[in-house]
């Protein structure tokens, strides 16, 4: 800069007077700053177009759909349809809870009335009945016939009374013992009238009337005697055998409201409904499918109606709504394995006034409780 003038060498020759002299005409121009002109609105034309093109083309899709299926646009996407997520459709299953451990492959399970004692028939080690303290999981006793040793008798399935008594079917002396509640022996359950030579006791169930069920594993006899709570013989239920129909291993037994009884036939796969003459009026587990059951055992029935089933070889338990006509499958839960929710052939099943359920794990040397 000389004597306040400014040399642009790209711009041309600067006159004294201050201003510009363009390179390529002798026009003058003024020198203060050249306002910026605006970019062409040529440049934003097709930026615009592609935008438009792109709106139209999303919205005649959206047309489309709609005259297709209308509905779909008037309501929410359903959960079951996003990625990811499985739909629940109906109940919801159990879940897992907590296991009590240090029992010897456990053959059945029961509950006591008040909730707070939980009785397991071992068969290995001692071979009795130990009671646990549920909210403690301490050991509270060991519950042993008299006069007999370990490799002399085997519980195979208990039932406990509302009074307390309880009863105990023990395989190798081919009775049922009974014990007071506070687990001195009573003596045994009378066999049935008439049924010398073909009555060996199986399992046990109680009716929501009290009255004690107890299923015989001899084809030759009735299939079912039936006792009040306190052991006294009130009658048999007589099903037909040698048919199609026969009950070759009654492994587990209960009876649901209106008198319905429910027993486990293991040997072929099903469970049976019976009104109170013995007449089959239903089949459950035999169509292929996730109802399907392949050694079904102990079976439990809860206040909404739900009956519970020990599945041995499909390691889990089966669940039907039985209040409904006819009973409709629910779900089933359990998987194999050693993990927390996982069984190793689960022989029988307990479900307590609260609606928490108790299995017995046999080869995972425990019992698992589900609750809701």
């Amino acid at each position: 800069m000389t004597g306040g003038v400014f040399q642009h060498p790209a711009r041309g020759e600067t006159s004294s007077k201050g201003d510009v002299t363009s390179p390529i005409s002798d026009r003058r121009i003024d020198a203060a700053p050249a306002q910026k002109r605006p970019a062409s609105r040529s440049a934003e034309r097709p930026c615009r177009f592609a935008w438009k093109a792109l709106f139209l083309v999303i919205a005649l899709f959206a047309v489309a759909g709609m005259a297709c299926n209308p509905l779909k646009f008037l309501k929410n996407t359903p959960a079951r349809n996003l990625p990811g997520i499985q739909a629940v459709t109906g109940p919801i299953p159990p879940r897992y809870v907590a296991s009590v451990l240090d029992v010897k492959v456990p053959q059945s399970v029961a509950v006591s009335p008040d909730g707070s004692l939980l009785y397991v028939a071992e068969g290995d080690g001692e071979r009795g009945v130990r009671v646990i303290d549920i909210s403690t999981r301490a050991f509270v006793r060991n519950i042993i016939p008299p006069e007999t040793t370990p490799g002399g008798r085997k519980p195979m399935s208990i039932a406990l009374a509302p009074s307390g008594i309880l009863f105990v079917v023990d395989r190798l002396r081919n009775v049922v013992d009974m014990y007071d509640a506070q687990g001195q022996w009573l003596g045994v359950l009378p066999d049935p009238p008439l049924t010398r030579n073909m009555w060996e006791p199986l399992a046990l169930g109680f009716s929501p009337d009290d009255e004690l069920y107890v299923t015989n594993s001899n084809t030759e006899g009735p299939l079912i005697g039936v006792y009040d709570a306190n052991g006294n013989f009130q009658t048999t239920l007589l099903v037909e055998r040698a048919s199609e129909n026969d009950f070759s291993f009654a492994t587990g037994v209960v009876v649901g409201d209106g008198g319905i009884t429910y027993v486990s036939d293991g040997n072929s796969g099903r469970v049976a409904a019976l009104d109170a003459d013995g007449k089959l009026l239903q089949v459950y587990g035999r169509a292929p499918g996730p109802s399907a059951l392949s050694l079904p055992r102990g079976i439990a029935i809860d206040d909404r109606g739900y009956c519970y089933i020990a599945d041995i070889t499909a390691d889990g338990v089966k669940v039907w709504d039985m209040s409904k006509q006819p009973a409709v499958f629910l779900f089933a839960f359990g998987d194999t394995g050693f993990a927390d929710g996982e069984f190793q052939y689960p022989t029988s099943v307990a479900v307590d006034g609260s609606g928490r359920i108790y299995i017995a794990d046999s080869g995972n040397d425990r019992v698992q409780i589900w609750d809701y």
